[in-house]
């Protein structure tokens, strides 16, 4: 990515996002590493962070929900967004709205990465 410097204290952690297939960053070539990150592509980087340690629901009927805000979430998220919902991962920011392009929380991230990590029993 052309805003991450090789010295950069996260250049690491990004490249191996990036070759593991945990992000792509964006179609400018940039990750944009001091930028906000929305509800909607956290959950794609934690689905894919599941994927990438090998989870498997035990039932594969489960994991499918919708919210009525689902036509705003963009296509590339719509499948995580699911998925994550119906695992009980995600919630709504209301009764049933994603908010798919609001900021996420820095609480919202680690309950998340909380649930996630249990999920795949890296965690208790």
């Amino acid at each position: 990515f052309k805003d991450v410097k090789p010295g950069d204290w996260f250049a690491s952690a990004v490249n191996t996002a990036t070759a593991n297939g945990l992000v792509t960053g964006y179609e400018d070539d940039t990750f944009r590493p001091y930028g906000y990150i929305s509800r909607q592509e956290m959950a794609v980087m934690i689905y894919r962070t599941m994927q990438f340690a090998g989870y498997r629901a035990a039932d594969p009927a489960a994991g499918n929900a919708s919210f009525s805000d689902e036509s705003v979430i963009a296509a590339w998220a719509r499948e995580a967004t699911a998925k994550l919902a119906g695992l009980q991962m995600v919630n709504g920011v209301s009764a049933n709205r994603f908010a798919p392009e609001s900021t996420g929380t820095r609480a919202e991230s680690a309950v998340l990465l909380s649930r996630m990590l249990r999920s795949i029993d890296f965690s208790n």
